[in-house]
């Protein structure tokens, strides 16, 4: 009776109870008796053992049904998996310095580098790039090349082929010239940017969108990469485009390819109220992205002097600096027939590229990532799995901020980590 009631657990104890009762009183009744309180009741002794058997057979049937009314069994209690153990030390911050570097242009650099140091004064940072345009068979402007290399800045030629056809100097008709513009660069023996027939992609200049043709310009640039670099090795070729609009043609078209490209840039201006950094530049960055993986330069940005000009500097400024690859921008200190750029009349303008992350020193400037985790990971091995990351999500065609890789990076890490896999 005890195995019955009691098996399974005490919460079933009163339900198996109260029917055992009733099966008791149920086989009771059953039994023949001579006081039944039923009208014309006799006895029928044939029928006891049968009436007896019954009882027993259906008392039986309910107590093995009470037996197997259990207690559902309880949920096995699972230990909780150990944790990574962190170390409890304290780690100072980590400072990385900045990858993207400011340059500028400036009219009349050419003629004294006071101009460049005015700047410089102004905005409170020391140009990495200073940037001239050279008309065809101008030569090679010496005399700025050492003034910046002794300052730390590198010369952007901006080489426009205007008055001359891209044909004539695919055939070889300007070859002389470009040797002696090659041999006064390896003559002077600093670093310089070239970009040859800038903004091709767009309709403003003779050899441009809708006045010369795309193999014309391929064939060209080609030709004088060629005779230039079989002069001097000091050169690093920047492919420069305009940004994407209405009146460009396909960049596709004018890409002379990989091996004729170290670097790429991409020219665009703050032209109107909401205009940002991810509305006016980051397509065509990305579409330049899909043609060959290279560092990026903003070969030439600015803002009209006005109420926006401020918030066109910090959305610039902050998507170069997020953006993989951007390796700096340049910017136009100068004025057009669209509008003035310069910083010195727009004093709020002034303020937001002077609070810019392009122009904090080392010291000021940490990257929003978890530096303890980055510390405890170690950081060389969690740029070498962000550098994985970031090929194996190139084909996407547009480059995160370099931090998303780093977190994804340590993220995986910290997975393998949990799991044995990942190793020191």
């Amino acid at each position: 009776m005890y195995v019955i009631l009691f098996s399974g657990g005490t919460d079933w104890v009163v339900v198996r109870l109260v029917t055992l009762v009733f099966v008791l009183i149920a086989c009771l009744r059953l039994l023949p008796g001579k006081n039944r309180q039923v009208p014309n009741y006799r006895p029928r002794p044939g029928r006891t053992s049968a009436f007896v058997f019954g009882a027993v057979v259906i008392g039986a049937l309910v107590v093995s049904g009470m037996y197997l009314v259990r207690t559902p069994p309880q949920p096995t209690t699972v230990a909780e998996p150990s944790r990574i153990a962190i170390p409890t030390v304290t780690i100072p911050k980590l400072k990385v310095a900045p990858t993207t570097q400011v340059g500028i242009f400036v009219p009349g650099a050419t003629s004294t580098y006071k101009r460049v140091a005015a700047f410089q004064n102004l905005t409170g940072t020391n140009p990495a790039y200073v940037v001239y345009f050279s008309g065809w068979n101008d030569p090679f402007q010496i005399p700025l090349a050492n003034e910046a290399a002794a300052h730390g800045a590198k010369v952007l030629v901006q080489m426009q082929p205007i008055g001359v056809s891209l044909g004539s100097i695919a055939a070889g008709a300007s070859d002389s010239y470009l040797k002696a513009f090659g041999q006064s660069i390896e003559n002077v023996g600093h670093p310089v940017l070239l970009s040859f027939a800038p903004e091709a992609n767009g309709p403003f200049y003779s050899y441009g969108c809708g006045h010369s043709s795309a193999a014309s310009y391929r064939a060209a640039w080609r030709h004088v990469h060629d005779v230039i670099n079989g002069v001097t090795n000091d050169v690093t070729w920047v492919w420069d485009m305009n940004r994407i609009y209405s009146r460009t043609c396909p960049l596709t078209a004018r890409w002379p390819g990989s091996k004729y490209v170290d670097e790429m840039a991409v020219d665009g201006y703050w032209r109107g109220p909401g205009d940002t950094f991810n509305s006016t530049l980051r397509p065509t960055i990305r579409r330049m992205w899909t043609l060959g993986h290279k560092p990026v330069l903003l070969g030439e940005t600015g803002a009209k002097n006005g109420t926006e000009a401020a918030g066109w500097i910090r959305s610039v400024f902050t998507g170069v600096r997020m953006t993989p690859h951007m390796v700096g921008l340049i910017w136009f200190n100068s004025a057009d027939w669209l509008g003035d750029y310069k910083l010195q009349d727009n004093p709020a303008a002034l303020a937001a590229f002077q609070e810019s992350d392009l122009v904090m020193s080392d010291e000021q400037y940490t990257p929003p990532i978890n530096q303890r985790a980055l510390e405890y990971l170690g950081e060389d091995r969690v740029n070498a799995r962000a550098q994985l990351i970031m090929e194996r999500t190139a084909v996407s065609g547009e480059p995160a901020s370099w931090w998303a890789y780093q977190a994804s990076a340590m993220n995986e890490l910290f997975l393998e980590d949990a799991l044995g896999e990942g190793g020191a």
